[in-house]
């Protein structure tokens, strides 16, 4: 049995090929760790329509997927949205579903109200039984 820590009660790094350190492991959740009870678009609608921004839900679940296949990894070096942490997994977010409203042609989206409907749709998927 290895051991799992060492001497000084550390836990040492696994090995990855040729002998570097795994620095870190990424999963691909959608679909395979997560599924949403809804749809996207349904969800994106009904947050929306409470700060009384209109979207059909099956134009925001399209716009999504266009969105999501072509928005880099929030880990890719192409990716715009610097820094680490919650903060920018934050931004990034907010950077997809900007962009999927503006897809979905959804252009009644005043920019005073957006920050605080953004912080509505983070929260709802935030939230247990999403």
């Amino acid at each position: 049995m290895p051991k799992l820590r060492d001497r000084q009660g550390q836990i040492p790094p696994i090995q990855g090929p040729c002998g570097s350190s795994i620095k870190g492991i990424s999963f691909d959740a959608a679909g395979t760790l997560i599924r949403l009870v809804e749809p996207v678009g349904i969800s994106y609608s009904q947050v929306a329509k409470s700060f009384g921004i209109l979207a059909e839900p099956d134009r925001l679940d399209q716009a999504f997927r266009t969105v999501w296949k072509s928005t880099p990894s929030a880990f890719s070096p192409d990716c715009k949205i610097t820094g680490s942490g919650e903060a920018s997994e934050r931004d990034w977010w907010s950077s997809i579903v900007r962009e999927v409203f503006r897809e979905a042609g959804a252009s009644n989206m005043e920019e005073s109200s957006y920050h605080h409907f953004f912080d509505a749709l983070y929260d709802h998927f935030a939230a247990p039984g999403t």
